[in-house]
Formats: structure tokens, sequence, C-alpha cells
């Protein structure tokens, strides 16, 4: 989970850089530029939330435990 919490955020970001290779320019999500913040990036920032949650699990239930 850590590995890839890493992956989707930046300096690396390769997870997007090769998603965007491989796509191409017709999946250009980031040029619809209405909306609130949230809503432009949603399908960036609801996996990262979720993986840091879990991270944060993972690394200190069983300490508590």
């Amino acid at each position: 989970v850590a590995f890839e919490l890493g992956y989707l955020t930046p300096p690396v970001s390769l997870n997007h850089l090769l998603a965007r290779q491989v796509i191409g320019r017709e999946a250009e999500l980031e040029r619809d530029l209405q909306g609130s913040f949230w809503e432009r990036y949603q399908h960036i920032l609801v996996p990262m939330i979720v993986m840091g949650v879990s991270l944060v699990l993972v690394a200190f239930v069983p300490l508590f435990w």
C-alpha cells in the first residue's frame, strides 16, 4: 500500500504517467475545468484517501492490539 501510494502521489506519480502514455490524448479528464476542486480531481483523490487510511490502519492498529 505504501509503494502504491508513493506511485500515485507527486513527485513520482508514475502510475499517472504510464496510464497517460497507454491511453493517449483522447482521455483528457483535466480538460473539463468546470466545478470545484473535488469534482475535477475526484478520480485521483479518492484512491489516495482510501490507501492513506488503510496504510495508517495497517501500520498503527497492531500497536494498540
